[in-house]
């Protein structure tokens, strides 16, 4: 099985790492791809432009500067650049048992396509729903592309931690795929932000499982997530799964829809950078 993730907005830039070698990024044949993206982006970025067509907000338009520097910045493994709320509650620096699974695991990235949570990628400003001149809008540039060279992962078991906007750009319809979304107890309504802390937390849970290997159907997963009541001191107050939805393409989607209880207060985030620069 594998657990595909979504990058992450907020990021830790690297002080100190070797420059890109995007040659040795996973999937190789994606070098094409992604120089094309890279350049595109490095030619918006120099633009006066560059934070409108990147959505990039007044307190982040800075931030577009880095991507100027894709070739001779520092880099990280692709899981230590991320530090958003799926990976704070992922926290794979302390497992234990689960890191052995880690090479199971795929990151989408805007920029790269799919990346092995260990490749060596620098600070970078791009999200999926952007749309850039030379390219088109990325969803669609990255489905073609992403069809073209991955293979279909038919009949493979996905735990699929990523939002929408991501899976339109590879949606594995051969494959059987198990979907968390995060709804509120008081009103029933999805709530985005839990939904990646759960997703954060479920494949922990998942990465954790001493039986990783044994995970074959839709159902397996479904019944690690049904644990997650008695560990979670009662913020996961239901957990209510479809039936599997079978695909044209002979896969199927599983949707688990947790129920959650939000804190009575306010609590600050957890510190889970294990020492890290920011």
């Amino acid at each position: 099985m594998y657990i595909w993730l979504p990058p992450s907005e907020g990021k830790c830039a690297p002080l100190s790492g070797p420059p890109l070698n995007i040659g040795d990024l996973f999937a190789p044949e994606l070098t094409h791809a992604r120089a094309a993206v890279m350049n595109a982006l490095q030619l918006v970025s120099s633009g006066p432009r560059a934070a409108h067509i990147l959505g990039l907000g007044p307190k982040s338009a800075a931030a577009a500067a880095a991507n100027l520097r894709l070739t001779t910045s520092a880099c990280t493994p692709a899981i230590d650049l991320y530090t958003g709320v799926l990976y704070e509650n992922l926290d794979y620096r302390s497992l234990t048992t689960g890191i052995s699974h880690l090479d199971r695991a795929l990151i989408q990235s805007a920029l790269f396509g799919f990346l092995r949570p260990t490749d060596l990628i620098p600070m970078h400003r791009l999200s999926i729903g952007v749309t850039l001149p030379e390219l088109g809008p990325l969803t669609r540039y990255w489905r073609a592309e992403l069809a073209r060279h991955l293979p279909p992962f038919t009949g493979e078991l996905i735990l699929d931690c990523r939002p929408a906007s991501y899976q339109s750009a590879f949606p594995a319809n051969q494959a059987h795929i198990v979907e968390i979304a995060a709804v509120s107890e008081q009103t029933g309504r999805p709530i985005s932000h839990m939904a990646k802390k759960w997703r954060g937390r479920v494949a922990r849970r998942v990465l954790s499982e001493p039986a990783f290997d044994e995970l074959h159907a839709p159902s397996d997963i479904v019944a690690l997530i049904s644990q997650l009541p008695s560990e979670s001191q009662n913020a996961v107050v239901r957990v209510a799964a479809t039936p599997p939805r079978a695909t044209r393409s002979g896969g199927s989607v599983t949707r688990v829809v947790l129920t959650v209880r939000a804190p009575a207060t306010p609590s600050a985030r957890p510190d889970l950078s294990h020492g890290r620069d920011c």
